[in-house]
């Protein structure tokens, strides 16, 4: 059976039935500001080329509420009933309409909130959410970030670059500019990509991702788990592979800097203090809002044992409680939290992109079905026996656990993405942090045998 053939099938199942019913599209402007008004016009064009048969709701009124339109809700409702699957429906309005509104959204609604920093109009504190839709945000101009520290991630469009889209009238945005970007999420076109844990072994998400970028395939989500979370928040940082790849070889690329034992262990066999100069050195005070790409990491809470998600913030925390490995690296308390890492509840997040509705999902799993490369001459059962028998026998111990929880409850999470790619990683380098640049290089592999494959996915999501 034809692989490609496959996986158009479920991307076509996909918009089908999960969750691609009508969706409105709302667009919250100040209506004075000529750049606000000028965006939402290239966005409208931009949602029709993306999501063709979209309709721009209309009203007797310039608001759009209750008061002016007593039958809003109906109409809404009849709309909602009668559209076909994936049709949006455009809704232009003010921001301090937004509350009124927000009775009418549903869950897969989607805002957004189109701030002129140039313009002093009225303004709107985003939490995420406007009732159950997510709003976003994009400023035009330069950004206030003490008013984003603790606010979602959010787009940012300088005038020349809107004047320069103007120009060209029609739609024809390159793939990963702004305008482009912001037209996809509100239209569900984005690539998405979930990283593992693996510890040592998800130095391999780089060479993945670099193979990506040479080959100028754009992605515009990135979120994991451990050391996955850890990669996808530093390329979130940096925006460029390149940098991303060499930050990390120089923080985490050796065993002596990352492991600080402790000579009376309690709570886990190493300080962390390494861990946390490397959280530093990368991030300092750096916040979610700050960061190129919208990301997000997950852990895991010892006392209510839930699950948290990291999206907004300072990131150096996030960054320490998705990477607490139990027994290796002590949990981070943060307020009434203890947390540690994101693979004990996920190992490869994916849901947390389909949180984000992205079109395309990519699941980079280094925690596949062991093997061995037999450059440490002892393997299998003798091998694992003699290093548990050694003093700290307890690191291997630990070691093979986590490989073998990951081994075995990756693939099924791995496989709610759209594209799953499984670097071959040898065992024995799972906590062998020496083994950078080898490991860097089992991603690139991986990734070269897949390219064909990604990039007829992206045209057939962009088409659908």
């Amino acid at each position: 059976v034809n692989l490609t053939n496959l996986l158009i099938e479920r991307l076509r199942r996909r918009t089908h039935h999960e969750g691609y019913a009508p969706n409105l599209v709302v667009l919250a402007y100040e209506a004075n500001s000529v750049l606000s008004q000028n965006l939402v016009e290239r966005l409208i064009a931009g949602i029709h080329h993306y999501s063709a048969g979209s309709k721009l709701f209309s009203s007797s009124s310039n608001s759009i509420n209750d008061a002016a339109d007593p039958d809003l809700h109906s109409k809404l409702d009849a709309w909602r009933e009668s559209a076909p699957n994936g049709q949006l429906l455009i809704l232009r309005v003010r921001p301090a309409e937004l509350p009124h509104l927000s009775r009418h959204f549903e869950l897969k609604d989607v805002v957004l909130h189109i701030i002129d920093t140039t313009y002093h109009g009225e303004q709107l504190n985003n939490e995420g959410q406007v009732g159950v839709a997510d709003i976003a945000c994009v400023y035009i101009g330069a950004r206030n970030l003490s008013y984003c520290d603790l606010q979602p991630w959010s787009y940012q469009l300088m005038p020349e670059q809107l004047e320069r889209s103007i120009v060209q009238g029609t739609w024809n945005e390159p793939f990963n500019s702004t305008l482009d970007k912001i037209a996809r999420y509100l239209t569900f076109k984005e690539v998405g990509i979930a990283m593992s844990s693996g510890a040592a072994l998800g130095f391999a998400h780089l060479g993945v991702l670099d193979v990506m970028t040479e080959c100028g395939i754009a992605y515009d989500v990135l979120c994991g788990s451990s050391m996955g979370g850890i990669v996808a928040l530093t390329i979130a940082r940096l925006g460029n592979i390149d940098q991303a790849i060499q930050q990390v070889r120089e923080q985490l690329g050796s065993n002596r800097k990352i492991k600080d034992p402790s000579l009376l262990p309690r709570g886990s066999l190493f300080i962390g203090n390494k861990i946390l100069a490397a959280a530093k050195a990368t991030f300092g005070d750096c916040t979610f809002a700050d960061l190129k790409h919208p990301a997000a990491v997950v852990a895991a809470d010892l006392v209510t044992h839930e699950r948290i998600i990291f999206d907004r913030g300072l990131v150096a925390p996030a960054v320490l409680a998705t990477s607490a490995i139990p027994g290796f690296f002590p949990p981070i308390a943060n307020q009434s939290r203890l947390m540690v890492d994101g693979s004990v509840v996920s190992l490869v997040p994916v849901d947390v992109l389909s949180t984000r509705r992205c079109g395309l999902r990519i699941a980079i799993n280094v925690n596949t079905k062991p093997f061995s490369s037999g450059n440490d001459g002892i393997t299998g059962f003798d091998g694992l026996l003699q290093k548990t028998q050694k003093p700290l026998g307890l690191k291997d111990v630990l070691s093979a656990s986590w490989g073998l929880l990951g081994s075995w409850r990756s693939s099924s999470e791995a496989l709610r993405a759209e594209i799953v790619i499984s670097p071959q990683t040898p065992v024995e380098s799972g906590y062998n942090f020496n083994e950078f640049e080898k490991l860097v290089e089992c991603g690139r592999a991986a990734m070269r045998d897949r390219i064909e494959s990604i990039q007829e996915s992206i045209k057939l999501m962009l088409r659908a």
